[in-house]
Order: structure tokens, then C-alpha cells, then sequence
């Protein structure tokens, strides 16, 4: 069975695949790198069958690393084949594989072919000698040379030798997270556009590009990649980014179109920005609201887009669109709505002024006094409700960060503050400094 699109995506953290013939070590350096017993090892081929996740860390860099059963080319037993298609599915998501040797065995026949099915993936590929803990087994390193391979470390993954200077240049590899795009070009603001197939949105990106940059088509599913582009617009520099159509997990039956929406939920992890398309014929749906919770759980600026108002017609107002919109998405209040034609270019570049506005406002640092100000009108309005007969007392609110403008509030009992005393303080946050498009996160702690 194939995994659920929540395990594949992983915290959308980047990938790394570990990958070899049977019995080499790969759960060992799988468990070596999850700092804890994953996956089961015993000295015979064949023990793991399906993909393990596992959270991994180092040198400041976050990413998912997979373990994957032994690649056989040698047979068609259905087993092996289920084996075979489970690698597959790990190579297809990883950024960088690595690759595992004995060098207890010596170079295989079976390790030769592994490496040429690698290559033909285009990936960069990292190979661990394992089992260099004896020193005789040391001594045909030489062997290995010959696969003609970039980087090849000799490791004990039972011992954890040489393990550091293997991740040292998996790392290296790794695409940058959100927090290290946004300081290598901070100048740039990044665009993700969202929505459910067939909403419109490679033809919003042709629109406002002014050509056909990215292939449009009747047919759901037109577009496979997320795909990026820069460009310029007055003073301002833009990446826009567009993703395959995200449906509901029961209604993905092929396994492209999984890895397709995986690769849009990534590039959400990397924007500041997300474009909300829905289709203005059929009105806010289900599904637009649980695409809408994605971008929201992980703090991004939204916009609303209704696309195709020009079929709309006079059956509905804008005013009546946007009462149901807001009745339907009430955890988006803060997002503006613009209505658009994407295919006639109708308010396309107000979407894009309307993105710069909002980033400003995501990126906005908040006055430590004006915040204080606030706090202390909002408890002398609405106290803070009782817990246990204890007073809960609120000390200070100070903001720590921005993308989004991120608060830590100080209390006596932070646990027994509820969600919406939380929300409250946001609104007035909100409010007091006109805040719109952007979320307002307020994180709690204890005074020491």
C-alpha cells in the first residue's frame, strides 16, 4: 500500500534516501542517523520491506532521512518487486541518496548495477563504506574506487565512525529551508499559487508573465511540478511558483499525481506568500479550505483569489461571495479577497500589488511599548477567566520574530490560557496596527 501523502511529505523537510543491496547496514545507518532503534536489524537479507521515516539533524540543517529494503535485480518475485517499488518511490523523493557498501564483501556485481540504475535517476548520490570497523575489511577500499563514484566515505554504522564526515557533504546537498532563501535574497518575495485543479492557476502565472510559460490545458492535473519563476515588477522582485492542483487524499489514485502533491505542499515550506485560486463558479469548497489550513498551519501570508469572475455573471454579488467566503473560512478573517479573470487579465497585477502590501506586513517588527499598551488595555477590558480560583496574570508581550509576526506572551500558568483568550489578543493586536493578510502567532510562556 502506498503511504498517506502526510508520511510522504514528512514535516516538509528534505529528503534523503538510503539505499544498497540486502544486508549491507542500511537500517543500521538509518537507526545511527534517527539517534534511536527504528528499524529492525538481523544479520539476513530481507528484513525491511517498506519505507521507514525518521527526523534527522545536522550542522543546523533539518531533513527526513529513508530507509528502504535490499535492491535485488536478479529476480521477479512479487515480494522483491514490492521491494523494488518502495525504493523507487524513496528515490523519487529524496534531494540526495546515499548509497551503502560492504566492505566486509567487497565490490559486488549486484553493487555495479545498483550504481548505474542510480545514475539514470540524475540525483546526487553519496556512498558510505560500511563495516570498516575491522581492520582487515579496510583493506579492499581501493576496489570501490573503480564504480567511479564523486564522494565515498568509509563508515561504521555500528560504531558511528565516520558518520559526521558523511553527513558533512549529504548536507551540502540539501536544498536551503524557507529561513535560509529568505536571508540569501531577502529581497525577493516568493509567491506560491494554490488551489484545487483546474482553478486557473498556470493561467494566472501566463497572465501576469504576459506569455505561455507554463502549459495549460482543460484536463486536471496539466501541471506535475512546481515550477518557479522570477521576475520584475516596478521596484519589486518576484518569484511566483506554480503547483499541481491538490486534491483530497481519496480521490489520488496514481502514484505521479502523489508525488505531484508533494511537491506542492513542499513549496509551500519556501514561500512567503500564498495565493489562495478558487473557482468563482462553484464558491468556496471543502477542499479550498483544507488547501487555505495548509498554508495557515505553517504561518504564511494569504490572499484569496475568486478566478473566473467573468463566468459569474450577475447570479451572485461580490459582496454575497465574500459573506459565504468568510462564513465557510473564518480561520482566513485576515485575508483580503480579490476578484479576477485570469484568462481576460482582469486584476491579475492587483493580486501582485496586493502580494507586496501583505508582505510588508509579514514582515513587520511590532513596538515593544505599543505592544505593552496593548496587553494592558486588552486585560482592563476582557480580564483573563480564572483557573483553579488562581489569578492567571499576564506580565508582557514581546515579539521575537518575523514571516509571520511571531509574540511571546509571559504568564504566571501559560497552560491554562485558553485558545480564545489567545485569539482575543491577536484581534487586538491586529487591529491596533492594521495587520491584514498576514497571521499573527502568539506563543505563551512561563515567568521564570
Amino acid at each position: 500500500m502506498m503511504k498517506q501523502i502526510s508520511e510522504y511529505y514528512c514535516h516538509g523537510r528534505a529528503a534523503v534516501a538510503i539505499v544498497g543491496r540486502p544486508n549491507v547496514g542500511k537500517s543500521r545507518l538509518f537507526n545511527r542517523l534517527a539517534g534511536m532503534r527504528l528499524a529492525t536489524v538481523l544479520d539476513k537479507p530481507g528484513v525491511t520491506r517498506d519505507r521507514l521515516y525518521a527526523a534527522c539533524s545536522f550542522a543546523g540543517k533539518h531533513f527526513s532521512v529513508i530507509d528502504t529494503g535490499g535492491l535485488d535485480f536478479s529476480t521477479h518475485q512479487d515480494l522483491l518487486q514490492h521491494i523494488k517499488a518502495q525504493i523507487d518511490v524513496a528515490l523519487s523523493e529524496a534531494e540526495v541518496i546515499i548509497l551503502v557498501l560492504d566492505a566486509k564483501d567487497g565490490l559486488t556485481a549486484l553493487d555495479q548495477d545498483i550504481v548505474s540504475y542510480l545514475r539514470r535517476r540524475g540525483k546526487p548520490v553519496v556512498a558510505a563504506l560500511n563495516k570498516v570497523d575491522i581492520p582487515r575489511n579496510a583493506e579492499g577500499v581501493s576496489d570501490f574506487c573503480s564504480l567511479g563514484l564523486p564522494h565515498l566515505f568509509p563508515v561504521s554504522a555500528e560504531h558511528g565512525l565516520g558518520i559526521g564526515d558523511l553527513l558533512e557533504k549529504v548536507v551540502g546537498y540539501l536544498p536551503l529551508t524557507a529561513e535560509e532563501a529568505c536571508q540569501a535574497d531577502q529581497d525577493r518575495i516568493r509567491i506560491a499559487v494554490l488551489g484545487r485543479p483546474n482553478v486557473g492557476k498556470s493561467t494566472f502565472i501566463n497572465s501576469v508573465l504576459g506569455e505561455d510559460r507554463v502549459l495549460v490545458g482543460e484536463t486536471p492535473g496539466t501541471t506535475r511540478d512546481a515550477i518557479d519563476t522570477q521576475f520584475e515588477l516596478g521596484d519589486r522582485k518576484f518569484t511566483l511558483i506554480d503547483t499541481a492542483g491538490i486534491r483530497r487524499k481519496g480521490r489520488i489514485n496514481e502514484f505521479l499525481e502523489k508525488l505531484c502533491v508533494i511537491k506542492a505542499l513542499k513549496s509551500i515550506e519556501r514561500t512567503h506568500v500564498a495565493l489562495l485560486l478558487l473557482d468563482a463558479r462553484e464558491g468556496p469548497t471543502a477542499q479550498d479550505a483544507h488547501i487555505a489550513g495548509y498554508a495557515h498551519e505553517r504561518g504564511r501570508a494569504i490572499i484569496i483569489v475568486a478566478n473566473k469572475w467573468d463566468l459569474v455573471g450577475s447570479k451572485v454579488s461580490r459582496k454575497q461571495f465574500e459573506r459565504d467566503l468568510r462564513l465557510n473560512f473564518k480561520f482566513l478573517e485576515f485575508a483580503p479577497v480579490i476578484f479576477t479573470s485570469a484568462l481576460q487579465r482582469v486584476q491579475v497585477h492587483a493580486v501582485l500589488k496586493m502580494a507586496a502590501r501583505v508582505f510588508w506586513q509579514y514582515s513587520r517588527r511590532l513596538p515593544g511599548p505599543e505592544l505593552q499598551a496593548i496587553l494592558k488595555e486588552a486585560t482592563a477590558h476582557h480580564s483573563v477567566p480564572r483557573s483553579g480560583g488562581r489569578t492567571v496574570r499576564l506580565y508582557s508581550l514581546k515579539q521575537v520574530a518575523i514571516h509571520p509576526p511571531t509574540l511571546v506572551l509571559t504568564s504566571n500558568k501559560p497552560q491554562t490560557l485558553h485558545f480564545s483568550y489567545l485569539r482575543y489578543l491577536q484581534n487586538r493586536v491586529r487591529d491596533h496596527f492594521g495587520l491584514f493578510g498576514t497571521p499573527v502567532l502568539i506563543l505563551t510562556r512561563r515567568k521564570k
